[in-house]
């Protein structure tokens, strides 16, 4: 498995990730977006994201785009959020999303740490990852859960934070039996192993 700067070092141990994740239509840049937003979008709702969740602005941060997986096929499942099983386990599935969340992963890692990850310079004690989609509810919150279980079987200290009240509204809001228990070792294993997989297939973490 690949390894991230630090992981032998304890460094990484004493940083933060925090996995962010909103939907577009709750902001003013995004809430009249239809299709696949701009970058530009983009950009200014993770601001807006980063801002609400007071995230310092001196460390890094950076926006992924969940446009690129296709939400829940089944209707049942849209009465929960993204870290139900049935969703993890089809977001896992979907080739294209999969390969945008780790290509982004990848340059996150390569922005954050350019050059030698062991060189004597402070680094930031926070990181963030913001996961967008359009409601915040299930594709953003997927793929900040199996990126999240990734960089804590690494050793991260990984924090996952949302607008639960106001996104999650018309679900279980994360409290029904399936969505509200830890992820089970063989669903973590599997977004471990999946994230790998992709990575070798198309050479990332090769720096």
């Amino acid at each position: 498995m690949p390894k991230p700067p630090f992981y032998d070092s304890g460094k990484a141990k004493a940083m933060e990730v925090v996995l962010i994740s909103g939907g577009i239509r709750h902001y003013g840049p995004g809430k009249d977006v239809r299709g696949t937003p701009s970058v530009d979008v983009i950009d200014r709702i993770m601001r807006c994201l980063l801002d609400e969740a007071k995230f310092p602005t001196e460390c890094p941060a950076m926006a992924l785009s969940c446009f690129m997986t296709a939400p829940p096929r089944e209707e049942r499942h849209y009465e929960h959020v993204g870290t139900h099983p049935a969703i993890i386990k089809q977001v896992l599935a979907n080739e294209a999303g999969m390969a945008m969340a780790v290509g982004a992963l990848h340059e996150w890692w390569y922005m954050t740490f350019p050059g030698d990850p062991e060189m004597d310079r402070v680094w930031p004690c926070k990181l963030a990852l913001v996961c967008i989609c359009k409601s915040g509810k299930h594709r953003s919150v997927a793929i900040a859960t199996i990126i999240g279980a990734f960089l804590s079987a690494q050793g991260w200290n990984v924090n996952f934070q949302n607008n639960s009240d106001r996104d999650w509204q018309g679900t279980c809001r994360g409290k029904c039996e399936e969505c509200r228990h830890p992820m089970s070792i063989a669903l973590a294993n599997s977004c471990v192993i999946r994230i790998c997989q992709i990575m070798q297939t198309f050479a990332l973490w090769e720096k």
